[in-house]
């Protein structure tokens, strides 16, 4: 979404505006999100001098309407499900 069709949505499912304020700055302008794709974050890590000891995701069940949406707008290479990664990482053994 772009912020200003995300400000629709939210607004169409009743939210506050200040609430909607507040989303839209999180989602486009926290610094604290890194909006990077699955696939350039687990490219990080594998690169990094670093053991990766552990790798996890967590995903949501996406509808198959929004999937078609999300392919159509941003292309097939990206899994749309994934909403949380950790990894354990640790230097390696002398």
């Amino acid at each position: 979404m772009t912020p200003d069709e995300m400000r629709t949505y939210l607004a169409e499912i009743s939210l506050p505006s200040i609430d909607i304020d507040c989303i839209v700055e999180w989602v486009f302008h926290n610094s604290e999100l890194n909006r990077l794709e699955m696939s350039s974050i687990a490219k990080s890590y594998s690169r990094s001098p670093l053991d990766i000891l552990e790798a996890n995701t967590l995903h949501a069940d996406v509808p198959e309407a929004t999937l078609k949406a999300l392919r159509e707008k941003c292309g097939d290479k990206v899994d749309y499900g994934i909403y949380s990664a950790s990894y354990v990482l640790a230097r390696p053994a002398c």
